[in-house]
């Protein structure tokens, strides 16, 4: 089934080929991209009464932020993708498809013996596509994920009577979620499979399996198992640089994404870029596993973006108090990028705090003093130096946070066509006990001022770039540094030990003692 230029569903022209698919049952209608930011856009608290809602009672529905969501340009092409992998592998796998059914058949063989050869598992004609999301903490990457499997109609799909040949009855899993393990160990990432499986589906895959089998054989069981219950996708979240890319086992657990993708199962990859340098070296397992795309989700560069101005202005809808204060939601505008960075969640964290700070000193209504309080409150302040990196662009800062590709930011900085503004308060000043080492100043003035304008300062032009003239800067005392040192080293005797004279003797010594000839 697909979906009209309404939105209705009809019949999907692959229909004709081997019949309606039963395997997309579980995933609905096909909805078009013109209607993904409608489907996607969500705001729990509409239906809410809050008129007669005490404090408490607002404070509890707070918990409702994680369903807010409103879809960024980068994360509806992400749902579109996802969409496409999703069914287009779903069609390959069509039960009425001779050779799906063979493929089927034939990868179900290999569990039957507890001694089978698992190099002899066949790499099948056709396989799946992968598909990789990456972004630094905070950018959405788990919540638009999140949101595309909102939208389907089950996670679970039971089919009986044979309506799938080879089976009387099967559960299918349209599709699994599961972490990377935290320690990179194989072992442990196959077993939270299984358990996921188990959880899913009350089966006890992971009791009987765990431990019976090497490590090998247990990832073919994995990919075996997932193919029996005709999983859609196999979403996999927190690669990282520690438990991937610095792995040992890296090398295995990319060869496992690589079999489920031969076993006709897409993967999504999702974590921070960190974790992919050393698999996006190579060019060959990066061509099977980002085959479906890669996506990169970046903070807002500025704040200016009409993405970023749509999170806030859609983070803003999300409000419990009693009154709304106008000036305080101007003042929020204002400074959203200054105290976010231009990351979503932080975005986020602001508005619900600075509520929850409001609740508790007993106000209707939030004031700009409460988003100054949030910014400074214990879940934001842990995150200054991320935020204090961000808008102001400068690496030493972002260095020490030991997750976040410096060198990419200052390549995205250093290109940026986009004019570099930074948006003054109309009403206020961040407070005075920022963090030390900030430099960030939306505005001056006391919060309860009602009167100042917005501030805006263009980029100057590339060659004068802050983040040019840092790396130039850097390099000239590079370069002064090794031109002191080889003066110095002219200076030197020729026995010095700080020069070449004894470092040459003792090679030459070591020559002698390494040629036989001069030993007799």
């Amino acid at each position: 089934m697909t979906n009209n230029e309404n939105g209705i569903a009809t019949a999907s022209p692959l229909d004709s080929i081997y019949g309606e698919n039963p395997l997309l049952d579980p995933l609905g209608p096909r909805i078009s991209f013109q209607h993904l930011p409608h489907r996607l856009i969500n705001r729990p608290l509409e239906g809410c009464e809050l008129a007669r809602l005490d404090a408490s009672a607002r404070e509890e529905l707070l918990v409702l932020y994680e369903q807010n969501f409103v879809p960024t340009t980068s994360g509806i092409n992400i749902v579109a993708a996802l969409q496409n992998l999703h069914r287009e592998h779903y069609w390959h796998r069509h039960p009425a498809n001779p050779k799906a059914r063979r493929d089927r058949f034939q990868i179900a063989q290999f569990t039957k013996s507890k001694d089978f050869d698992s190099a002899s598992v066949p790499w099948l004609s056709t396989s799946a596509r992968g598909m990789i999301i990456k972004g630094i903490t905070g950018t959405g990457k788990s919540a638009i994920t999140n949101r595309y499997t909102d939208l389907l109609s089950q996670q679970i799909c039971e089919h009986a009577n044979g309506v799938i040949p080879g089976f009387e009855y099967v559960r299918q899993l349209s599709w699994i979620k599961v972490d990377m393990s935290n320690d990179g160990s194989r072992d442990g990432f196959l077993t939270s499979i299984l358990m996921e499986v188990d959880r899913l589906i009350d089966t006890n895959y992971a009791k009987q399996y765990s431990g019976r089998f090497s490590i090998d054989k247990l990832a073919i069981v994995v990919g075996v198992i997932l193919s029996t219950h005709l999983c859609g996708m196999l979403i996999i979240e927190e690669i990282q640089e520690k438990n991937f890319n610095n792995s040992k086992w890296r090398s295995q657990l990319t060869t496992f994404f690589l079999r489920i993708l031969n076993f006709g199962i897409p993967i999504v990859l999702i974590g921070n870029p960190l974790g992919f340098t050393e698999l996006e070296k190579s060019s060959q397992n990066i061509r099977r596993l980002s085959s479906g795309g890669v996506f990169e989700m970046l903070p807002s560069l500025n704040g200016a973006d009409d993405d970023f101005q749509n999170i806030v202005e859609h983070t803003l809808s999300f409000n419990i108090m009693e009154r709304q204060n106008e000036q305080a939601h101007e003042y929020f505008r204002d400074v959203a990028f200054c105290y976010s960075g231009g990351i979503t969640d932080f975005v986020v964290r602001l508005n619900t705090e600075s509520q929850l700070i409001a609740l508790r000193s007993g106000k209707s209504e939030v004031l700009p003093k409460h988003i100054n309080a949030a910014f400074l409150s214990s879940r934001m302040v842990a995150n200054h130096p991320l935020i204090n990196g961000l808008v102001n662009r400068d690496p030493n800062i972002l260095r020490t946070c030991n997750d976040v590709p410096v060198e990419r930011f200052l390549e995205i900085w250093l290109t940026e066509k986009q004019p570099y503004e930074t948006t003054g308060t109309k009403s206020g000043a961040i407070p005075d006990q920022s963090p030390e080492g900030t430099k960030i100043s939306p505005g001056a003035g006391n919060i309860e001022d009602k009167s100042s304008s917005k501030i805006e300062r263009s980029a100057p032009p590339l060659s004068e770039h802050p983040v040019a003239k840092r790396l130039k800067a850097e390099q000239t005392r590079k370069t002064n540094r090794q031109k002191k040192a080889v003066e110095k080293k002219e200076k030197l005797g020729p026995d010095d030990i700080r020069g070449d004279g004894v470092g040459a003797t003792l090679i030459a010594g070591l020559k002698d003692l390494l040629n036989p000839k001069k030993l007799t």
